[in-house]
């Protein structure tokens, strides 16, 4: 018997912090029968969204993945993976580029056909954050991500699927093939990674109490001040999406993230947009999760508050340029591509990202 807990995410719901306790914490799990893959090389086991998704974005090329080729090679690589190493018992995998990235039915059942050669039992998991709380933090991450939207109506309208939980559990479970599960968990800000923790351990069947003996771990993204993120989105021209301006683009927001400015909130506009489109909740019931108190305060949750952000004015354009270029970080003022004419060092280095990352 081969049983997968496969956990999809959704993304800034501390999914990060998650797959740094797991890693860190695999031997013991193992020796309580949840076994963690090595084969798959990070602890965010990415190349499981990347091999089906018929848009994996800009994440794919900091795998090495630029063609259909790429990815069709990658699903056989997987496929020899899993024949080579899995045993029998219970696998635990994580990725929220899989709740992301896979967006459509034929996606999903892909993906889920491919674990079902592979494995006798899949519980699939999927955490979601209030959307009224991960409207702000997600702009922000996109922005991370080398997006250069402004937070406004519009970039809520292309968001809306990252909001819109009811329609993710609905085409997820649409999909869904004989012995699969679905199930979705409320995030609670303050103690998520716990939660997530102990009901991996419930439905794997090991003592909750386990986890009291998980070595800590830290949260790991850098938070963003509103004027850090500003002034990244008008940067971020400079640094195109690719195997080495990943890591420029990296080194820039450990810089940012040390200038201190305004915390990222949600604007009047955003949370307008929300309750306009019912998306308070994510178009969650209450109802459809009575009797559990994790879900009970994920609804009772207080709105989040709202403030309009200041705009980057000249000053303090100058300011953030002069605090890159200290901080050993160079920006551009006109906003050109500063790696522009290596597109053959780029090919190079995605060869051997997918020697060293596959």
């Amino acid at each position: 018997m081969r049983r997968l807990i496969l956990h999809i995410g959704k993304s800034k719901t501390g999914t990060s912090t998650f797959q740094q306790s797991i890693e860190l914490n695999k031997n013991l799990l193992a020796a309580n029968a949840i076994n963690v893959p090595t084969f798959l090389k990070d602890s965010n086991h990415s190349q499981l969204a990347l091999a089906f998704s018929q848009n994996p974005g800009v994440i794919a090329r900091g795998m090495g993945i630029d063609s259909e080729k790429d990815r069709d090679d990658l699903r056989l690589r997987l496929g020899e993976q899993f024949s080579a190493n899995l045993a029998d018992g219970t696998w635990l995998m994580t990725s929220e580029h899989i709740g992301t990235r896979l967006r459509t039915g034929e996606e999903i059942k892909a993906l889920l056909d491919f674990l079902k050669e592979h494995f006798d039992q899949i519980d699939v998991i999927a955490v979601v954050r209030r959307p009224d709380d991960l409207a702000a933090s997600a702009y922000s991450e996109s922005i991370k991500a080398g997006r250069t939207w402004k937070f406004e109506v519009s970039y809520a309208h292309k968001a809306r699927r990252s909001y819109s939980h009811a329609a993710f559990a609905a085409i997820w479970r649409s999909q869904l093939p004989s012995n699969t599960t679905f199930a979705l968990r409320p995030y609670l800000s303050q103690r998520a990674n716990n939660d997530l923790i102990d009901y991996v351990l419930k439905i794997a069947g090991v003592n909750q109490n386990l986890r009291n003996s998980f070595a800590p771990v830290e949260s790991l993204n850098a938070s963003l001040s509103v004027e850090a993120v500003q002034f990244l989105r008008f940067v971020n021209p400079s640094f195109p999406a690719g195997t080495l301006t990943n890591r420029l683009r990296r080194k820039l927001i450990d810089s940012l993230a040390e200038f201190t400015g305004n915390k990222i909130t949600l604007t009047p506009e955003i949370a307008q947009f929300l309750v306009d489109n019912d998306l308070v909740f994510g178009g969650l019931n209450p109802r459809d999760f009575m009797g559990d108190p994790l879900w009970s305060e994920w609804f009772a949750l207080a709105r989040v508050a709202t403030k309009p952000w200041p705009e980057l004015d000249e000053t303090l354009l100058n300011e953030l340029h002069a605090f890159c270029k200290a901080n050993g970080v160079p920006t551009d003022r006109a906003r050109k591509n500063m790696l522009e004419g290596i597109e053959v060092v780029n090919t190079v280095r995605s060869k051997f990202v997918r020697l060293i990352r596959w």
